[in-house]
């Protein structure tokens, strides 16, 4: 999946049950929140992993759109269609 997210934009607070996911950052500055992890700041060419069934948020902190590309596996059904 490829999104744009708007400087101050971010994804809520959330967790994929069957999925793992993978974020790849093309370009901005985002703040990653995981449960139990913390929160980080990363930049550009930066990946993160979240497991199955673990919270967390993507938040842009910067003022130009993040860039990313989310992988998941197994793939989410709303998007194998």
């Amino acid at each position: 999946i490829w999104i744009e997210l708007e400087p101050g934009g971010f994804t809520p607070d959330h967790k994929h049950d069957d999925s793992e996911e993978v974020l790849f950052l093309i370009s901005g500055r985002a703040k990653i929140v995981i449960q139990g992890e913390g929160e980080r700041e990363i930049g550009p060419e930066t990946a993160f992993y979240s497991p199955k069934g673990v919270m967390h948020r993507v938040e842009n902190i910067g003022d130009e759109p993040l860039r990313i590309v989310w992988v998941y596996s197994p793939p989410l059904p709303a998007h194998c269609s």
